[in-house]
């Protein structure tokens, strides 16, 4: 059975949020329990860079929780992200600088 969901910022918050949304809607419960017990909880403001291309590699994957963030290259918006979306796993992934 899946946790309850908690308070803000607990696991079982975060695991109901991110079972939610794919890739996560797929994991078994305690997969899922066992990654909402490593997530951090980190709030960006608005025009804040999480990170530019070229950075990296990245050590962590980022899911958006509230609001949106903007992939922008050369001053360009080339995505917007909503809540779910993944951004960041490809650096993490491959070890390579990040990307666009």
């Amino acid at each position: 059975m899946p946790d309850p969901p908690g308070p803000p910022g607990s696991p079982g918050d975060v695991a109901g949020f991110l079972g939610s949304h794919p890739p996560f809607d797929v994991l078994e419960p305690d997969e899922l329990a066992r990654v909402a017990a490593v997530t951090e909880t980190e709030v960006s403001v608005p025009g804040q860079t999480i990170f530019s291309q070229g950075a990296g590699p990245v050590a962590s994957l980022w899911v958006v929780r509230t609001g949106s963030v903007e992939i922008i290259h050369d001053g360009r918006i080339l995505d917007l992200l909503g809540p779910g979306e993944l951004f960041g796993h490809a650096s993490m992934i491959s070890g390579l600088p990040t990307g666009f």
